[in-house]
């Protein structure tokens, strides 16, 4: 099940939504034995990013898995994007098995250096625009 944030700055009018985790849906999925066809080719095509499009094509055995909806910030423009998380397993052989996380995103609006919003900041983030405390935030769970 996954759980849901709502912000909104009363002074601009500024509003944001995120449903993070993963819901119910999505762990059965991923639990089954079902090739991830449809998420390896937008991976490909680089709706994710060019790192894990460039993984998949150096490691065409690779299996990934969906960590998480998360919310990223940029450190240069100071705005808000969400994505999904992943981590790539390349299962080529026992050998050389190994774990990659992506590790570089950047922001589609100056391309700068984003991070993922840790879990212990949800309750505390703050307006792009104005630079103050939300003054709405509703939490909620999604499935």
């Amino acid at each position: 099940m996954g759980h849901g944030y709502e912000y909104k700055c009363n002074k601009c009018g500024y509003e944001l939504s995120a449903y993070l985790g993963i819901g119910f849906d999505m762990h059965e999925y991923l639990e089954s034995d079902i090739k991830f066809d449809w998420l390896r080719d937008d991976i490909r095509n680089g709706k994710y990013g060019e790192e894990i499009s460039l993984f998949t094509q150096d490691h065409p055995n690779a299996y990934i898995t969906i960590n998480d909806n998360v919310i990223l910030y940029c450190k240069k423009c100071e705005r808000y994007e969400k994505a999904t998380d992943f981590t790539m397993l390349d299962a080529g052989s026992i050998e050389n098995f190994g774990i990659y996380e992506i590790k570089n995103r950047s922001c589609s609006s100056c391309g700068g250096e984003m991070r993922v919003i840790g879990e212990d900041e949800l309750e505390n983030l703050t307006c792009p625009h104005c630079k103050r405390k939300f003054d709405y935030v509703s939490r909620f769970m999604w499935d």
